[in-house]
């Protein structure tokens, strides 16, 4: 399969760049609902901008120090930056690290904002799941079985979200569904 949506010249859109932009957006959107009992819009947003950057950073960091061999030997390649040499758990683990900051600056609970941006990443990761199918790292099947396995993740953190003493079990339960997916693909 192509990885390219739309290719013209020497611009491209990526599938991955494509379903990544749209997993922003339904992230954003929900983290309107999932948050607005618990930060300001402007906090909101804040969070939402430095979770974005610090996932970057954190991919990036982690795929240099998996690939430290070549990095030790190229080290401006340490700053060329394409969707092949990001790592999605140094992503996640960026995002952790911004949001206990944020948390403890501003003196929220960590566990209950987590627990409602874990619910976030979940239905972000589904929709990410769909990147591997279309540049040709995955078959359908296990493309399909990957955002069910999202999907439904997703809805067990949506059913005990409301629940009082929900807040470290859902994180918990991301952690555990993520190092399965980890360790099958």
């Amino acid at each position: 399969m192509d990885p390219y949506l739309i290719e013209y010249k020497s611009l491209a859109l990526s599938w991955f760049l494509f379903l990544t932009l749209i997993a922003g957006v339904i992230a954003n959107f929900i983290s309107k609902f999932q948050l607005q009992d618990i930060l300001s819009q402007e906090e909101r947003e804040d969070l939402n901008f430095y979770v974005i950057i610090f996932a970057v950073i954190g991919s990036r960091l982690l795929y240099v120090l998996l690939n430290w061999p070549f990095y030790q030997k190229n080290l401006l390649a340490t700053f060329e930056l394409s969707h092949l040499t990001l790592n999605l758990t140094g992503a996640l683990l960026g995002g952790v690290v911004i949001v206990f900051y944020f948390s403890w600056q501003n003196n929220k609970d960590f566990w209950q904002l987590s627990s409602r941006y874990t619910s976030i990443i979940t239905v972000a990761l589904m929709i990410g799941s769909w990147t591997y199918y279309f540049e040709g790292q995955l078959n359908f099947l296990v493309t399909l079985l990957l955002s069910l396995w999202w999907a439904f993740i997703a809805a067990v953190q949506f059913l005990i979200l409301d629940y009082k003493d929900s807040k470290k079990s859902i994180l918990t339960l991301f952690v555990i569904a993520y190092g399965i997916v980890r360790i099958f693909i």
